[in-house]
């Protein structure tokens, strides 16, 4: 009796990488086995229709439909599927929309056939399987995100004290209520009172000396604060900072705690 291969589809636009994946898997290991190719999303999506297979390899960079597009389609219709990216992009928004979209794993172009075959092995039997070029991101993430519900729970806990007596059930169910789900990932520790001042002042485009000035504190003060928030927010650049400030509606968030804890 032999053993059963894992069945596995390639989404890939570059005709050279298909190729190499198509005879290269199958050398580094007899239990891989390359039952299909397509070089768009939409060819893809249909070849997994008719075949099924155990894993699929995503392209990010597809034309037309988008590797994530795909990515979304396979894990929505087929959730026994499993789907590993494999691209060349370490760039945040691409790692995260991508696990968002359902991928189980995410590997780099760039490793040998011998490691894209591992990770592969790895996908199949349901562990993920993360590059180590994009690690940092994930782990930073998953701290974003257990920062997001220790905050959610406390404004929570906060609303719930100062609710009027009549809307708590007698027999305590108000933990049952839903707790809001964030938007997006927001500060890995909270900010003060005075870092929130700074951030809303950056968000209307000042600069350091202008938000001193209007603060009554000195530019170097503003400097460390401008620090702290970039690291807290885990971003780069101030701009990055106020987007994700700004569609993760943090500065109502800390005006409605303040509110509370007044």
């Amino acid at each position: 009796m032999t053993d059963q291969k894992i069945q596995i589809i390639v989404i890939e636009d570059q005709e050279l990488a298909r190729f190499g994946l198509m005879v290269g898997l199958p050398k580094h290991s007899s239990k891989l086995e390359v039952i299909g190719e397509a070089e768009t999303g939409e060819k893809g999506l249909a070849l997994v229709r008719a075949r099924q297979p155990d894993v699929v390899i995503v392209d990010l960079g597809l034309p037309g439909m988008s590797g994530i597009e795909v990515t979304q389609q396979i894990k929505r219709q087929y959730p026994q599927v499993k789907v590993m990216v494999l691209t060349v992009s370490v760039e945040e928004a691409h790692v995260l929309s991508a696990f968002d979209a359902g991928a189980d794993s995410y590997c780099m172009k760039g490793n040998s056939i011998g490691l894209i075959g591992m990770a592969l092995e790895q996908t199949y039997e349901g562990n993920h399987w993360i590059d180590p070029a994009i690690a940092k991101i994930v782990l930073r993430q998953y701290q974003v995100n257990l920062a997001n519900q220790r905050q959610t729970q406390l404004i929570s806990s906060q609303e719930t004290s100062h609710a009027p007596r009549s809307i708590v059930n007698s027999d305590n169910n108000s933990a049952n209520l839903p707790v809001p789900k964030p938007m997006e990932p927001v500060e890995v520790e909270p900010l003060t009172k005075r870092e929130v001042q700074v951030l809303e002042l950056m968000s209307e485009g000042l600069s350091n000396p202008q938000i001193g000035h209007k603060l009554y504190i000195s530019a170097g003060t503003v400097k460390s604060h401008v620090g702290n928030i970039l690291r807290k927010l885990c971003a780069d650049t101030r701009t990055e900072a106020t987007s994700r400030a700004l569609k993760s509606q943090l500065f109502e968030r800390y005006q409605q705690f303040a509110k509370h804890s007044s």
